[in-house]
């Protein structure tokens, strides 16, 4: 019966992320489960830009600006920092974005930013279900299994592209900003939310608090650019191929001065 409810106000309601909001906050009675990072691990960003002469320190390459638009897990002019737990899902979860304002034939240039996770970061967990993910493959998910019904119904929204349904990020910041402040009732602490990634499965996403960032709990590593070209032809699904056309130059980062450096 809840499943139906959130898909018929998914489906129907004008005030989609109001409406979802309010029905999983007070009608959902759903597990909360967190886990902690791992310190000393490596996490990775992608950016593109257009003029490297403009990405001169660490604000450059964390977390934008409060933007008017959902995104996976905020709500518009919420600020969240993603990161993910393997290099080929960071570029992966570009996809949707430079399917959108990337003609075929472009080239785009990148920064891969590599983050280390310094101090704890506790992250409340979307799982999955199937255990394609690898990280959840190592969870105790059997809590989650007692409510299966509603818990696949939102790890499938949460598996879904933007390139599918327009509309999804509504679905699961409302779900996620629930879920955020049912954990706060219940008196947890946490930093971010994990979830596995849309467009690479066996890997991670982690949406962290821009404090992680501010009080080091992530600090930035170490930086490197390239260039990549999107194509004409397209690929089974539909969508474009992207080829790498140069290779990895390693950038510097010093933190006593905040300054970002390159080789050429």
């Amino acid at each position: 019966m809840t499943v139906n409810i959130l898909n018929d106000i998914y489906l129907s309601s004008a005030n989609k992320y109001e409406d979802l909001y309010n029905y999983f906050y007070n009608h959902c009675g759903f597990t909360i489960t967190s886990t902690r990072l791992t310190i000393g691990y490596d996490t990775y960003r992608i950016r593109d830009y257009q003029d490297i002469s403009q990405i001169k320190n660490k604000d450059n390459l964390k977390y934008p600006p409060s933007s008017p638009s959902f995104s996976r897990i905020g709500k518009p002019n919420q600020i969240w920092f993603y990161i993910s737990n393997d290099y080929n899902a960071s570029l992966a979860e570009m996809l949707p974005i430079w399917h959108k304002k990337i003609n075929p034939g472009s080239n785009i240039k990148i920064i891969l930013s590599v983050w280390h996770i310094r101090k704890e970061i506790k992250v409340l967990i979307i799982p999955d279900l199937k255990k394609i993910n690898e990280v959840c493959k190592r969870i105790d998910l059997s809590t989650y299994f007692n409510e299966h019904n509603f818990w696949s119904f939102i790890c499938e929204k949460f598996g879904a592209s933007t390139m599918d349904d327009q509309n999804i990020y509504q679905f699961t910041s409302a779900f996620a900003n629930a879920l955020m402040d049912r954990a706060k009732i219940e008196g947890l602490e946490f930093d971010g939310i994990f979830y596995p990634s849309v467009q690479y499965r066996f890997k991670s996403n982690i949406a962290l608090m821009p404090s992680c960032v501010e009080d080091e709990k992530v600090v930035l590593k170490t930086l490197f650019k390239s260039e990549f070209k999107k194509s004409f032809i397209l690929n089974t699904k539909g969508t474009s191929n992207y080829e790498q056309i140069s290779d990895f130059e390693q950038g510097f980062y010093e933190p006593d001065k905040d300054v970002v450096t390159w080789t050429k």
